[in-house]
């Protein structure tokens, strides 16, 4: 479920195995592969075998400048690594399945986790250290993030409520240090935003984002509201 590559050394890519949804055919994972020759041959990383916290590996994040530096976000943690894999780190865990990892893509320093039921997290320091900058409020569980390439101070994230659907899509224009609720129309995650919830911002323009989840739709977004068009389903 989870593929990321070296912006360096563009031949070195990991994958993560495992299906972090909680849905009851969910596939579980043993850990991560990486290929060292741009995705024609790969090897298991050892020290992720048969390891809980490698079960399911839902996102994966690379140093562009260093393709030894890689981080995984699981369903029980957050590991770091600067060897390649050799070795990890469990950077954070607070019990709940940790869904997304972002960075800043012109800033590695600065990352972005989302955890299902407890929100966003951030950090400062690489991956090393991370505070909760979620001040949300509603009730929500799966979370999904993107950061606007043109302007990374803005920040959304889609939260999901218990029947699958959008709780609240919510802005950030200060890195995450305060958050606008822009509403809960138009719903596209239909009722299955547990599973199928993604987003991207347009490289061009910080306030146009492409959103899916049951329904595609092109979002315009501003601090105060959105507005939809449905592009297909």
């Amino acid at each position: 479920t989870a593929i990321a590559r070296s912006a360096s050394q563009p031949n070195v890519v990991y994958a993560g195995t495992g299906e972090g949804f909680y849905n009851s055919d969910a596939i579980v994972g043993d850990g991560l592969f990486k290929s060292m020759d741009g995705g024609e041959s790969w090897s298991q990383i050892l020290s992720t075998v048969n390891v809980s916290n490698f079960s399911y590996v839902n996102r994966i994040i690379v140093d562009p400048n260093d393709p030894d530096l890689v981080l995984a976000s699981t369903n029980s943690a957050i590991m770091r690594s600067t060897n390649g894999g050799d070795t990890w780190t469990s950077v954070f865990s607070n019990g709940s399945r940790v869904q997304q990892i972002i960075a800043n893509p012109h800033n590695f320093s600065t990352q972005y986790a989302a955890v299902n039921g407890s929100g966003v997290f951030k950090s400062t320091d690489g991956g090393v250290s991370w505070i909760d900058i979620s001040n949300f409020s509603v009730s929500f569980y799966r979370v999904e993030m993107a950061l606007a390439p043109s302007d990374t101070s803005i920040l959304y994230a889609t939260l999901t409520n218990s029947g699958g659907g959008l709780a609240a899509f919510y802005r950030s224009n200060d890195a995450g240090n305060s958050w606008a609720n822009l509403g809960s129309s138009p719903n596209w995650l239909g009722t299955q935003g547990w599973y199928d919830n993604t987003l991207v911002v347009s490289p061009a323009n910080p306030n146009e984002i492409i959103v899916g989840g049951l329904n595609l739709y092109r979002i315009t977004a501003t601090s105060h509201g959105m507005s939809g068009q449905k592009i297909t389903n």
